[in-house]
């Protein structure tokens, strides 16, 4: 029985591939994996993985999620969103920090603000 899972995680595979042929495919992975010190695969691994007749070893899951910049949730179909939790925590302090410093900024034109009305009050009081 194939699971909603495995279902899913047809989808991400082919749609990692985007306009490559499979063999294409695993011609650029296998160089990569053969750099990092892992074992290739084969074309029809990658086959089996694409219809979900198979998936990948989670080192393998954890390997191919690094290597096309997504979460191992997002491969296996079981969330949409591409970016893994670090990249997500990443991306959430840069919002964080550019959140206070136009705070800043914000609090300070509010000063400069107030500071230009009192004047402009004291030159309407002066006529």
């Amino acid at each position: 029985m194939v699971t909603s899972e495995v279902i899913g995680m047809k989808n991400k595979f082919r749609e990692m591939r985007g306009d490559l042929t499979q063999k294409q495919m695993v011609k650029i992975i296998n160089k990569e994996l053969e750099a990092s010190g892992f074992s290739g695969i084969t074309t029809a691994t990658w086959s089996r993985w694409e219809t979900g007749a198979n998936e990948p070893s989670k080192a393998m899951y954890k390997w191919l999620s690094n290597f096309f910049g997504v979460s191992i949730a997002y491969l296996k179909g079981i969330t949409g969103t591409q970016m893994s939790f670090e990249q997500l925590a990443h991306e959430y302090d840069l919002l964080l920090a550019d959140y206070h410093e136009l705070s800043l900024i914000h609090y300070a034109d509010l000063e400069k603000i107030e500071t230009l009305k009192g004047q402009l009050n004291y030159y309407r009081e002066k006529k």
